[in-house]
C-alpha cells in the first residue's frame, strides 16, 4: 500500500489587539478579581459536618450547621 504524504502545514498568522491600559479598566480588573467564587454545595456540605462532628455529633436535622457553613462560606 502507498504511503501518504502529509499534509504541509501552513502558517497562520495571528494578528494581536493593542492592550488598552486605562484606569477605568485597571480598577474594573481589580473589583473582578478580588470577588471570590461562590462557595459550593460540596464546600458548604464538608464544612457544616466538620461543625457537626465539633460539636458532638448531635442528634439534629444539622441545619443550624448548614446555615452557619454558608453563611461563613458565602
Amino acid at each position: 500500500m502507498p504511503q501518504r504524504k502529509a499534509a504541509p502545514q501552513r502558517q497562520v498568522d495571528t494578528v494581536t489587539e493593542p492592550q488598552v491600559d486605562t484606569p477605568e479598566v485597571k480598577i474594573f480588573a481589580e473589583a473582578e478579581s478580588s470577588e471570590s467564587p461562590p462557595a459550593s454545595v460540596d464546600d458548604i456540605r464538608l464544612c457544616a459536618y466538620q461543625k457537626w462532628e465539633d460539636a458532638g455529633r448531635p442528634e439534629c436535622d444539622g441545619v443550624d450547621f448548614w446555615l452557619e457553613a454558608e453563611s461563613e462560606l458565602s
